[in-house]
């Protein structure tokens, strides 16, 4: 497994500062948590990196159909709440360009109802 960690600053909304994971089979991973914000405008940021390996397009969660723009995931703060995350939650989100598929995963409470800083 490969783990890319960026730390490319951008005045954009991409997550820059957070690690990826890469498996031989084309699984890319990384960890996020719900921000009050990101409750409030249901955007989810991206890590830069991982548009290395992913493209744009729909991405299928089991059913829910996540979209990966160029500097977001739409949809994805909606599913990951539908599974009780809340502020606080961190989640893994592992998406394969290939397969189109995704698979997002709660982790549990951080604890902390974080703020986004863009």
């Amino acid at each position: 497994m490969l783990i890319v960690s960026g730390s490319i600053s951008s005045s954009g909304p991409l997550v820059n500062y957070r690690e990826i994971s890469v498996s031989s089979s084309g699984d890319v991973s990384w960890v996020n948590t719900v921000s009050k914000s990101s409750l409030t405008n249901l955007y989810a940021g991206v890590p830069s990196k991982a548009f290395l390996h992913l493209d744009a397009g729909e991405y299928d969660a089991k059913g829910t159909i996540l979209t990966l723009t160029e500097n977001r995931m739409v949809g994805l703060i909606k599913h990951v709440v539908s599974q009780g995350g809340e502020a606080g939650t961190a989640y893994r989100v592992t998406a394969n360009g290939r397969t189109r598929k995704a698979l997002v995963e709660i982790i549990g409470s951080t604890g902390d109802e974080l703020e986004d800083v863009d």
